[in-house]
C-alpha cells in the first residue's frame, strides 16, 4: 500500500503585523513512497477565526487588509503527489495563529438619519424612533437625561408615561451607537443623537383677557403652530377671551432626512383669565407731533415687581425689549418698589417712535419667587404726515378771464383711502378734493388771494398748512369803434380804442388799409385809409397787451364801396357863353334820394342848387372861362359819397 504525501515544518512570518503586511507560509512536502511519486506539490488557504476561508487567498502568500481586522489568520497547506494514489494528503494547518489588531484609523459602522416620530403627550405608545444604518447591528439608547432604554431595534415604540415627559423642560433625545456584529471583537461607531422631540417652551400658561398677543415658541424651529385663536404664531388671549379657555395649542414639526421623515408634534393648553391688572387709557392713534402721554398700570397685586430690574424702565418696552427706548420717558411715577399698591406710570413720546403700529410692553412677576411671570401689552399706532413744500400747477398771478385750472398737491405721506384734503381760497373751487380748481374770474382784478392746503390723514393727522398768495391781474379792454361803410375816394379816419392804452402796454391795429403814422413810444395812432383797403369788406383788428402779460384781442368789421351816380344835361366841353344848362344826377345806389343828397356844388362855386334834390342849374358865363369840376355828394349809411365830373369851356 503507498502512503499518503505529507506536509510538515508549518510556520508564518513575520510575527509582527498590521492591515497592509504581506505574511509568507513557509512548509516542507515529503511522499515516503517517492519510487512511486517522485514529485510532490501542495495547496493553500489563508483563514480566518472560525476556519472561515478568505476569498482569493490560495498562494503561500497573503496580504492583511481591513476585513482582517481582530480576526486571527491561519496558514493551512494540503500535501499532493503526481502518481500513485493516494495522491492527496491530510490538511495541516500552523499551529502558531496570527491575530491582527485593530487600526483605531479603521473605518467605523455608521447611523444615518436619526429621528423620532411622535406626539409628546400621556401615554403615547405612536412615538417611533427611525434610523438608517451602513453596517451591523447597533446598540441603542434612548434618554433625556434620566431614563435610559437599551438594545432597541427600528420600529419599536416608547410609551410616555411620566408627567415630566411632556411638561418639564428636560429635552427627549434619541441616541444611536453603531457596532460591527461580524468581529470576534466590536467595533463602535460614533454616536448620533436625534434633535429633540418637539416641545412648546412657553414657562407661562395663564394670561390676562388684556393681553394682546402671547408670541408662540418652541424648542426647535420650522414648525407651524396651530389652535384657537392662533395666527402667523401669535395667540391673542384678547381675542380668545374668557369662554373656551383654556385653548390647545399645538406645534407640529417634521424632520425630513434622504431615507425618512419623522412628524412630530406637542400640546400646551393655555388659559385666560379674568384682567385685573391693566393700562389706563391707551388711544387706538397718536400723531407724532403729539405731546407725550401718560400711561399708568391699574390694579396691580400688591408685591408685584417688574422685570427685569432696569431702574430706568422699570419693565416697560416700546416695541421690543431689545429696541431704542428712548421713547418711554426717564421716569417713572411713582417708584414701584416701595411697599403697598403700587401705581406705575410711564410718559410715551410720540415724536420718538416709528410710523406704523407700535407696541407697549409690561413685564412683571407677581410672586415672591419670581416664578409667574406676566406681559401686560397695548398696541397702538403713530402716524407721521409729511411737510407740505409746494402746491402744483398754482401760478402766483393770474389774469381775470384765465381758464379755469387744476391745482394739486404731490408727495404726501402717508396716502391712501380716507385721507382727504382741505383748500381755502375765495377763487377756489372743489376745496375737499385732493384736486382742487382756481377760478380767476371770479376774483377781484387788482386783489391778492391767499390759497392754503392742509393735509388730513384717515386718522385725523394733519400735515403743516401751506400758504400761497395769488394776484389778479386786470384785463386789457381791446375795444374800438369804426364805420361801418367808407368811400373808396374819401378820407381816411384814425383808429381809436375806447380805453387808452398806457404806456407800458403792448398794442397794435391790424388789417388791410391799417397804417401806423406815428411810432413814438406809448403813442398808438393808426389811420385806416380806404382807398389802401380797396372795395370790399373788411376785418379790422385791435390787440392789447399789459405789462403783466394779460392780452386781449377784439374785430370789428367795415364795408369799403365805390360812389356811383351820372350827371346828366352837361356836356364835358362847353363854349363860352351866356348859357344855363339844367344839370341833375341819376344812377344813385337805392333809388335817386334814397342816398340822402347833401351837396350839389362846382369847384368855381356858381352852380345854383336846391337842397335835399338831385338837380342844379349851371350858368357859364357866371362860371367863367376854364376848367371846372361837378361836385355832387350824397349820404348812405351816414357816410358822404363824392362823385365829380370835369368839363373845360
Amino acid at each position: 500500500m503507498n502512503s499518503k504525501p505529507v506536509a510538515t515544518g508549518l510556520s508564518v512570518t513575520p510575527s509582527t503585523i498590521s492591515v497592509g503586511t504581506t505574511l509568507t507560509g513557509h512548509y516542507s512536502v515529503d511522499d515516503p513512497d517517492p519510487a512511486d511519486d517522485p514529485t510532490a506539490y501542495a495547496t493553500f488557504r489563508w483563514l480566518r477565526t472560525g476556519g472561515m476561508p478568505i476569498p482569493g487567498a490560495t498562494g503561500d502568500m497573503y496580504t492583511l487588509t481591513a476585513a482582517d481586522e481582530g480576526y486571527t489568520i491561519t496558514f493551512e497547506v494540503t500535501p499532493h503527489s503526481t502518481t500513485g494514489y493516494p495522491t492527496t494528503g491530510d490538511i495541516a494547518l500552523c499551529s502558531t495563529a496570527t491575530f491582527v489588531p485593530v487600526d483605531p484609523l479603521s473605518p467605523k459602522p455608521i447611523a444615518t438619519d436619526v429621528c423620532i416620530q411622535g406626539i409628546r403627550a400621556w401615554a403615547d405608545v405612536n412615538s417611533k424612533i427611525y434610523f438608517t444604518h451602513l453596517q451591523g447591528q447597533k446598540a441603542l439608547q434612548f434618554e433625556n437625561g434620566i431614563w435610559e432604554l437599551l438594545k432597541l431595534v427600528p420600529g419599536w415604540t416608547y410609551p410616555i408615561v411620566n408627567a415630566s415627559d411632556i411638561s418639564s423642560s428636560q429635552e427627549i433625545t434619541f441616541k444611536v451607537t453603531p457596532v460591527s456584529d461580524n468581529n470576534p471583537i466590536d467595533i463602535s461607531g460614533p454616536t448620533i443623537t436625534s434633535a429633540p422631540l418637539a416641545r412648546i417652551t412657553l414657562s407661562q400658561v395663564d394670561y390676562q383677557e388684556t393681553v394682546e398677543s402671547v408670541p408662540l415658541t418652541a424648542n426647535v424651529s420650522g414648525g407651524v403652530f396651530s389652535g384657537p385663536h392662533v395666527t402667523d404664531g401669535i395667540f391673542s388671549p384678547k381675542d380668545a377671551g374668557i369662554p373656551g379657555s383654556p385653548y390647545t395649542i399645538n406645534y407640529n414639526y417634521s424632520i425630513i432626512n434622504t431615507s425618512n421623515t419623522c412628524s412630530q408634534q406637542a400640546s400646551k393648553n393655555l388659559s385666560v383669565s379674568i384682567a385685573t391688572t391693566s393700562f389706563s387709557t391707551v388711544n387706538p392713534v397718536y400723531c407724532s407731533d403729539d405731546a407725550p402721554f401718560l400711561v399708568t398700570v391699574q390694579a396691580l397685586p400688591v408685591g408685584s415687581r417688574p422685570y427685569p430690574y432696569i431702574p430706568q424702565y422699570y419693565g416697560f418696552y416700546v416695541n421690543s425689549a431689545y429696541g431704542d427706548q428712548s421713547a418711554v420717558g426717564s421716569e417713572v411715577i411713582p417708584d414701584p418698589y416701595p411697599g403697598g399698591n403700587p401705581k406705575w406710570s410711564v410718559m410715551i413720546d410720540p415724536s420718538k417712535l416709528n410710523p406704523g403700529y407700535n407696541y407697549l410692553y409690561l413685564y412683571y412677576f407677581d410672586d415672591p419667587s419670581y416664578t409667574r411671570l406676566y406681559l401686560l401689552s397695548a398696541v397702538f399706532q403713530v402716524e407721521k404726515v409729511g411737510t407740505i413744500t409746494e402746491i402744483s400747477n398754482l401760478n402766483s398771478a393770474y389774469c381775470a378771464e384765465d381758464n379755469i385750472q387744476d391745482i394739486q398737491v404731490y408727495g404726501l405721506y402717508p396716502r391712501g383711502t380716507g385721507e382727504y384734503a382741505t383748500w381755502t381760497g375765495d377763487i377756489l373751487t372743489n376745496k375737499t378734493s385732493l384736486i382742487a380748481k382756481v377760478n380767476p374770474s371770479s376774483g377781484t382784478p387788482g386783489q391778492v388771494y391767499p390759497i392754503t392746503y392742509q393735509f388730513t390723514t384717515a386718522k385725523g393727522c394733519k400735515s403743516n398748512i401751506l400758504t400761497k398768495n395769488v394776484t389778479i391781474n386786470p384785463m386789457p379792454d381791446a375795444s374800438f369803434n369804426i364805420d361801418p361803410l367808407f368811400d373808396l375816394n374819401g378820407n381816411g379816419v384814425q383808429l381809436e380804442p375806447v380805453t387808452v392804452p398806457e404806456i407800458s402796454y403792448e398794442a397794435s391795429f391790424v388789417g388791410p388799409g391799417v397804417i401806423k403814422v406815428e411810432d413814438s413810444p406809448g403813442i398808438f395812432v393808426y389811420k385806416f385809409l380806404p382807398g389802401i383797403a380797396e372795395e370790399g369788406p373788411k376785418t379790422l383788428g385791435y390787440k392789447v397787451t399789459t405789462d403783466k402779460g394779460c392780452y386781449d384781442e377784439k374785430t370789428q368789421t367795415t364795408n369799403v364801396e365805390k360812389a356811383t351816380g351820372t350827371f346828366n344835361g352837361i356836356p364835358s366841353k362847353i363854349c363860352y357863353s351866356d348859357q344855363t344848362f339844367n344839370i341833375s344826377v341819376s344812377d344813385l345806389p337805392d333809388g335817386t334820394y334814397a342816398c340822402d343828397p347833401v351837396n350839389f356844388r362846382n369847384a368855381k362855386n356858381s352852380l345854383v342848387w336846391t337842397p335835399g334834390t338831385v338837380n342844379a342849374q349851371y350858368n357859364v358865363a357866371a362860371a367863367g372861362a376854364g376848367y371846372d369840376t361837378l361836385f355832387f355828394t350824397y349820404k348812405k349809411q351816414n357816410v358822404n359819397f363824392t362823385i365829380k365830373k370835369s368839363c373845360v369851356y
